[in-house]
């Protein structure tokens, strides 16, 4: 199973999309970020970014931490998670005004 995410931009006529391994969970909380991932449905771009952009900090700031939540199986690293997380970051920042769609 995994996390899709998007971002319909509103003027723009680009949408953004972005998977990732729903193994990441417990690492998402401890950083902060679950709730404006997994409980942004309709939410602009705008609205979530300042939990986005404070949760990638502490996991660039506390990577040994972090790294205690990869999945045993592989599929969820804190590599993985930290690029993923870098560049979602990067689209809404780009879409700020965009409206946040997730299906799970």
């Amino acid at each position: 199973m995994s996390l899709n995410i998007w971002l319909t931009a509103i003027v723009e006529t680009e949408d953004v999309k972005k998977n990732i391994t729903h193994n990441l969970k417990a690492m998402w909380i401890e950083a902060g970020v679950y709730e404006a991932l997994y409980k942004s449905e309709g939410k602009r771009a705008k609205e979530v970014l300042p939990m986005l952009r404070e949760g990638l900090a502490q996991m660039h700031n506390r990577p040994l931490y972090f790294k205690q939540f990869n999945s045993p199986n592989g599929w969820g690293t804190y590599d993985n998670a930290v690029k993923w997380l870098s560049d979602l970051v990067v689209e809404f920042q780009k879409y700020p005004e965009g409206i946040i769609e997730v299906s799970r």
